[in-house]
């Protein structure tokens, strides 16, 4: 988790590119806000473009793109709650289904590194969604840390890994989807399942592929 966020002091450019040209512009500026206040007080109103360079210096790359995409993911979730109707059905499971895949790949990730230490567990919590089937009981339970804190024992010969597991799973989810009609969770669904056609391409043609792409601590 010691990657930090460097790009030679470009960072009005970061700031113009995030905050004007891109959908994530809303989501980057209340990361801003949090990460520039202190534990005890409320985020600021604004963030200058001359505090970014200070603030990003700051932070770790991988921390900031999960806050982001925790961010989006609520965000993506409130709008097809709000379709209502199968829609809602369709692409409400399908998320949070990826939220709780996240609170796994997050934990799992996090374990030995510092944010699996109690001063950091709050940090490490933060990058939690607040929806999906685990929330918020399955914050609580200890037995998937428990289980995984041994982590140096050997696999048993043709285990899958967590990160194929939820790999196998999006596919069946994505293509559970067009069981049923009129809805907008298709186009995602077929989007989602391009994206795996393209993951499995690279991987049979033996390009560097790390499969925790799919989520977690990683892009």
């Amino acid at each position: 988790m010691s990657e930090s966020f460097d790009v030679q002091g470009g960072f009005d450019d970061v700031y113009r590119i995030f905050l004007v040209d891109t959908p994530i512009g809303p989501y980057f500026e209340e990361y801003l806000k949090e990460a520039d206040r202190d534990k005890d007080d409320m985020a600021p109103a604004g963030i200058e473009t001359s505090q970014v360079g200070g603030i990003l210096t700051k932070q770790d790359l991988e921390i900031m793109k999960q806050s982001l995409k925790k961010a989006w993911l609520e965000d993506f979730y409130s709008f097809v709650e709000s379709q209502g109707g199968t829609t809602a059905e369709v692409m409400g499971n399908i998320l949070k289904m990826e939220a709780d895949f996240r609170v796994l790949l997050v934990t799992l990730n996090a374990l030995n590194t510092n944010l699996s230490t109690e001063a950091s567990l709050g940090e490490r919590n933060a990058l939690y969604p607040n929806f999906g089937y685990l929330y918020p009981e399955g914050t609580k339970v200890k037995d998937f840390y428990d289980a995984e804190t041994g982590g140096s024992r050997a696999a048993p010969a043709g285990a899958q890994s967590i990160e194929d597991l939820i790999y196998a799973e999006n596919v069946r989810m994505y293509e559970m989807a067009f069981e049923q009609q009129y809805h907008f969770g298709i186009f995602y669904a077929w989007v989602k399942l391009r994206e795996q056609e393209i993951r499995n391409i690279r991987r049979s043609r033996g390009g560097a592929v790390d499969p925790r792409g799919v989520s977690g601590l990683r892009p």
